[in-house]
């Protein structure tokens, strides 16, 4: 058994994620759920060791020893990127390793809305992409990112741990810093960007109250800035950030736009049947039940008898305007929130989720 070829395998099974663990065999998340690879025997801490070995420099290792886990990424021949943690459990090792495609898709690939692309030209400001780990929030930003490179002619910094998606310079410079490759200190790369004449920012991942201060300053200084945040949907991201203890002003004044995402499964287009669904399906979505318009999968080889094949991302959108800046700022409650932007047209996760199960996707 070969690391080269249990990667191999994930990308030809279009799989997300490989996950290994002592006494489990190799293990492959394919359309979000956990495939046991059974032709392959249970992995042995030798044997864990072993495979570990092969993409593990001596730094890391060292690293590894000393802290019991480490994130890092590679790249896999000419064929895609992995984004990797290894830690321990029960005093054992263990590791998963996310795929990252080489090819970024671009907006229309990932049906994302139209109005990304007034994100994407903003001369400054704060955009923000949140969703649970696993749910299409580094692939989105990777897709703005990847328009503002072909389009625009500007300065993108990258703040990462680890480097996810590459961009090659195309109109745009693009200068990707990874901790403990390129920067030794998450908080001195943000400070230390507004030194290196950036016109867009990603910083990979809110983590704390600090880092969400420090992309504000950073987009109040006159720069459009990315990042991630774990949060259910746009609304929910303004109640994480108060909680933060981040000021209603900062929120209300700095963000621009929130994009909520997540990936949900398609129906394998080889066994796609029409079919009734329960009554509480059709009650929570507000359908009304019709002949020919819902449809599930039977299961087949090839979708490996799930009814399933690949995934798709439902979104949500949220743009600030003057009137949501003031009732941030006025303390007006999450739910009267959420009535005045859905008020305004904006299309919620289990809308745009509604829209694409009427669609047969």
């Amino acid at each position: 058994m070969e690391i080269n070829a249990l990667l191999q395998k994930v990308i030809d099974l279009e799989g997300s994620d490989l996950h290994l663990s002592v006494s489990a065999p190799p293990t492959i998340r394919i359309n979000g759920a956990l495939n046991f690879q059974k032709d392959l025997e249970p992995l042995t801490q030798t044997s864990l060791k072993k495979l570990l070995e092969e993409i593990l420099n001596e730094d890391q290792k060292k690293k590894l020893e000393e802290e019991k886990e480490i994130d890092f990424s590679f790249a896999f021949s000419d064929l895609a990127r992995f984004r990797v943690n290894v830690f321990h459990q029960r005093g054992y090792l263990a590791c998963v390793m996310r795929l990252i495609p080489l090819s970024i898709p671009d907006i229309d690939e990932l049906n994302l809305p139209r109005s990304l692309y007034q994100f994407c030209d903003l001369p400054q400001g704060f955009v923000l992409v949140t969703g649970p780990a696993g749910q299409g929030k580094s692939t989105t930003i990777a897709s703005l990112l990847n328009y503002i490179n072909e389009t625009r002619s500007v300065h993108i910094v990258t703040i990462e741990d680890p480097i996810e998606y590459t961009y090659p310079n195309k109109k745009s410079i693009v200068d990707q810093r990874e901790k403990n490759l390129d920067t030794k200190s998450w908080a001195v790369a943000l400070r230390s960007v507004l030194r290196e004449d950036p016109d867009v920012v990603l910083v990979g991942e809110m983590r704390d109250a600090e880092t969400v201060a420090a992309a504000i300053t950073i987009a109040e200084t006159g720069h459009l800035v990315f990042s991630t945040l774990h949060s259910n949907t746009t609304i929910g991201t303004i109640a994480r950030l108060i909680d933060m203890n981040i000021a209603r002003s900062l929120i209300a004044y700095a963000i621009n736009g929130v994009i909520s995402t997540r990936l949900v499964k398609k129906v394998c287009d080889g066994c796609k049947i029409f079919y009734t669904p329960a009554p509480e399906y059709l009650q929570y979505f507000g359908f009304e039940p019709q002949a020919n318009t819902f449809v599930t999968g039977t299961g087949c080889s090839r979708c490996g008898n799930t009814g399933y094949s690949g995934r798709t991302g439902i979104f949500e959108v949220l743009e600030f305007d003057n009137k949501l800046r003031a009732m941030i700022i006025d303390r007006v409650s999450m739910e009267d929130l959420q009535k005045y932007v859905e008020g305004m047209g904006m299309r919620t996760l289990k809308a745009d989720a509604a829209e694409k199960i009427l669609a047969g996707i």
